[in-house]
């Protein structure tokens, strides 16, 4: 019997729906290595939904968005006429991985399962018409071409060329290890893209809160609720409790004391009360990855962001400080004990200048300020501001090449003491490990005021904390650029650094009055900090 037409399915109008195409007509490998249609998940549904121009992804792993993107991108390809897409990923074999994934889904195209269904024998000749009308006409390991004009090309960069859809795959990880790299990305790629196509950069974070991927993702977070131009990022937050598979049903979870404060402090501050298979999950990949299950499973944003950095120099000092309280905590200036200002010079490059206060065996941090492209008469303002509120700068520490860098004919040193302010050179050391470890030695004792926790802002321009330039300052192993044993890196958070290597040194070194363990007399008590945990994006 004919079966009634008004039953039939309208193929040609299914065909005109991308999401129906989607869900129905490509074939994937799952996690098991089991050929399955292609049915995107709660995240992957969540992004076609909410797909904006300008997409950045802050996610846990294993969600599928590298797939989701390889299938859209091959739907582009065959059903539209002239899409030219892009893959960037931290690796050239990666992205080809990734391309392979595309040639698998059209190979399959006209697939037929064992024991098909009537709607796997339909679907298998409609991928079958598909093939046939979109043939491929060029197939490389970094490059695949269709006879629509459509292409996807495999790269670690991609200048030059005009892109309907990017995808840039572990941004936070070339940013971190490769920043040329990264600023070529941002300056080269995304500029092929046109302002009504598309680009979506996805990662699971790290870098903590510095580098370029967190100053897009922060630039991304900050229009959250707002209008959005099509060159503006959309910010998507994908977190594991989000996923049905984080979670161990029928087990009873293995909580240390870390764990039930960490379930309890969801629960206080966000709200967020997860269920015990979720609990049991969480431990396990505690137990597996340590404190990095926050970078690879964050539950909110600002866990991704704190991450520790591979090679962090003061990190491991800066997480003891922050859980002792002693970062963004609030206190007031001792009306008695000397101020002191201390100097990393980049003369119009940036400058970067900490503020500082030794009492009662404490070094207390009272604020930070950094800059770029800044004439010196900005850092002289900026510290005559912070004198009319903390009262007058004793001494400003400045490093060992001060005193003879050009700066209008005459040395930095100079200027500052024409500007009415005392200085002091600090003398060179022998190693810039040297005072490295005479900083770390420091930090045990200091506490950092809310203000150092603050981004820095000029004309809209935001520079690196004071406190993030010293979680996130790193070292570069040996043989990273020609270096033949491990060396800081010289990057936006090595000025900060910098600056305050150049009071621990000038303390070592007998520059500044009073001493860790060593209590100043002073005319009154001072008030003591209310330490306050700073966990700001």
């Amino acid at each position: 019997m004919t079966e009634p037409a008004k039953t039939r399915p309208d193929w040609k109008e299914l065909l005109a729906d991308r999401w129906w195409r989607l869900n129905h007509l490509y074939w994937i490998e799952d996690k098991e290595g089991r050929m399955v249609r292609f049915r995107p998940n709660w995240a992957q549904e969540e992004l076609f939904h909410g797909l904006w121009f300008r997409n950045t992804i802050l996610k846990v792993r294993q969600l599928g968005i590298s797939t989701f993107c390889a299938i859209y991108m091959l739907d582009l390809c065959l059903f539209g006429r002239n899409q030219h897409c892009g893959i960037i990923d931290k690796t050239l074999e990666d992205g080809e991985a990734k391309l392979r994934k595309i040639a698998f889904a059209y190979e399959h195209l006209d697939f037929l399962p064992e024991n098909p269904t009537m709607e796997d024998r339909a679907l298998a000749a409609l991928g079958r018409m598909v093939k046939e009308g979109c043939a491929v006409v060029e197939k490389r390991a970094t490059r695949m071409a269709w006879s629509t004009n459509g292409s996807v090309d495999v790269g670690v960069n991609l200048r030059g060329s005009t892109l309907q859809f990017l995808h840039i795959s572990e941004f936070s990880y070339t940013a971190l290890h490769d920043p040329a790299r990264a600023r070529k990305i941002r300056t080269g790629a995304l500029n092929t893209v046109g302002k009504s196509c598309v680009v979506v950069m996805e990662s699971t974070h790290e870098g903590g809160k510095a580098g370029l991927a967190y100053q897009l993702m922060e630039q991304a977070m900050e229009m959250v609720g707002k209008p959005l131009s099509s060159l503006d990022f959309r910010f998507f937050f994908f977190s594991w409790i989000q996923h049905r598979e984080y979670c161990l049903e029928g087990v009873e979870p293995r909580l240390d004391d870390f764990l039930r404060d960490y379930f309890s402090d969801l629960k206080r501050r966000y709200g967020i009360e997860l269920s015990e298979g979720q609990k049991a999950w969480y431990a396990t990949q505690y137990r597996i990855n340590g404190a990095e299950v926050k970078q690879e499973f964050p539950t909110v944003p600002e866990e991704a962001l704190q991450t520790s950095v591979e090679g962090a120099i003061y990190g491991r000092w800066i997480s003891a400080l922050r859980a002792e309280g002693r970062i963004a905590a609030e206190f007031e200036v001792d009306d008695v004990a000397p101020i002191y200002a201390s100097w990393d010079l980049g003369l119009s490059d940036f400058m970067a200048i900490w503020l500082w206060q030794v009492v009662g065996g404490r070094y207390y941090a009272l604020d930070y300020i950094a800059g770029n492209n800044q004439a010196v008469d900005y850092y002289v303002g900026q510290i005559r501001m912070r004198e009319r509120e903390f009262g007058p700068v004793a001494l400003h520490l400045l490093p060992h090449d001060a005193a003879r860098r050009d700066f209008s004919k005459t040395s930095f040193e100079s200027v500052l003491q024409r500007a009415g302010f005392r200085t002091a050179i600090v003398p060179r050391t022998s190693d810039v490990w040297t005072g490295i470890n005479a900083l770390r030695n420091m930090l045990r004792f200091c506490v950092f005021h809310e203000r150092c926790n603050r981004r820095p802002e000029i004309d809209g321009q935001k520079y690196v904390s004071g406190v993030g330039s010293l979680e996130y300052y790193r070292s570069l192993p040996p043989g990273s650029n020609g270096c033949v044993r491990e060396m800081p890196l010289h990057d936006a958070c090595s000025h900060g650094a910098d600056a305050a290597r150049t009071f621990a040194e000038a303390v070592s070194r007998g520059l500044v009055s009073g001493h860790a363990g060593e209590p100043e007399k002073v005319k009154r008590p001072h008030r003591r900090p209310d330490a306050l945990e700073g966990m700001l994006y």
